[in-house]
């Protein structure tokens, strides 16, 4: 080779070029993968999909009654498309219930039929809609049919519908039959969607809590109170995760501010701290004093009633908790005081046959 002739790279080995390669090759693939992707939409005019769109927008911001119209503008350009119907049938459960808050029984009805006949047209065009199912599952529950609004919601999340709503509410299902591994993975996969929510984070340090896993709870409670360290019952819920978790000084250190709260009656502050004693099994004794507390400041209150009742209970004064119970019953009857005074009455009289 002349010295004077130019040395020539071979293409492969020129960085840039490579380089650029690279990049056509990924851009490619991206559009390839795009292009052969199915779409869930195929034949469904351009403009009906928009209004869905608009309509999805709409309930974000929960404006149902924008998001309803919007919804029909796209089923009046296909009749067929079912998730269109499904999310009308869900704007129409959403307005029901408005109309249940405001106890317009009338109303309430009239949008709950209106759901259904939506329901049944998604799931006419296709028996699979996973948004379809989401509405059927909530339907049930507001029936209180939970096993049929579990198995709704289950056919609901397979068929692919994965949103804050749908696993928030499978998590409450789960969690009232008492099936606490699934009510987290749904609760965890809501808060996927809305990291900061202090609902979720408060429901996952109780679940956590509940199965005795105090480190986790800690950590929810902790993230929870980054967004709303004000509310006491979370500040004592973490407070009692950190001493089970064997951080005894710093849970009182926070039990103790609660107590000595300026903002709010010292009643509640006596009656809350004393709760979180008590039914979290942590401090009988200081709980049934601060209760006592609280009685002495405002004689015959239920809540501290209720707290002593339970409190007895929890060391196995049952002709006490007996009698506190009672006396709650008799001032405002709930079905949670009567479910535990029917058990303190059951422990009493076992004790008796008993001897002991």
């Amino acid at each position: 080779m002349s010295k004077n002739q130019p040395t020539v790279t071979p293409f492969w080995k020129n960085k840039m070029v490579m380089g650029g390669i690279a990049v056509a090759m990924i851009v490619i693939v991206v559009l390839a993968v795009q292009y052969l992707k199915p779409n869930p939409y195929k034949g469904v005019p351009k403009q009906s999909i928009a209004f869905l769109k608009q309509g999805d927008e709409a309930m974000e911001k929960q404006d149902i009654e924008k998001a309803l119209d919007f919804y029909l503008k796209a089923i009046e350009l296909d009749e067929t498309f079912a998730d269109a119907s499904a999310k009308a049938a869900e704007a129409y459960v959403k307005a029901g219930l408005k109309h249940k808050a405001s106890r317009n029984s009338q109303m309430k009805e009239a949008m709950f039929s209106q759901a259904n006949t939506y329901i049944d047209k998604a799931l006419s065009s296709n028996p699979n809609n996973g948004y379809a199912h989401y509405v059927k599952g909530l339907m049930a529950d507001e029936q209180n049919n939970i096993d049929e609004a579990i198995r709704e919601m289950e056919i609901a999340e397979a068929a692919g519908v994965s949103t804050f709503d749908l696993h928030s509410m499978l998590g409450f299902l789960y969690n009232s039959k008492e099936e606490a591994a699934k009510s987290v993975n749904q609760f965890q996969k809501a808060l996927h969607y809305k990291s900061d929510d202090v609902k979720t984070l408060y429901n996952l340090g109780e679940l956590y809590f509940a199965l005795g896993n105090y480190s986790k709870a800690v950590n929810y409670y902790g993230e929870l109170l980054k967004y709303d360290n004000k509310d006491k019952t979370s500040r004592a819920s973490y407070a009692a995760a950190l001493w089970k978790n064997g951080d005894e000084a710093k849970a009182k250190e926070i039990l103790n501010s609660i107590l000595n709260d300026a903002q709010g009656k010292k009643i509640t502050n006596y009656n809350l701290v004393a709760w979180a004693l008590i039914d979290r099994d942590i401090d009988y004794d200081w709980g049934i004093t601060l209760a006592k507390a609280a009685e002495e400041l405002a004689p015959n209150n239920v809540e501290s009633m209720d707290i002593l009742g339970w409190g007895y209970f929890k060391k196995k004064d049952y002709e006490a908790a007996v009698q506190y119970l009672t006396r709650s019953m008799k001032t405002i009857p709930s079905d949670e005081v009567k479910r535990r005074l029917d058990m303190a009455k059951e422990k009493l009289e076992e004790s008796k046959k008993s001897g002991s």
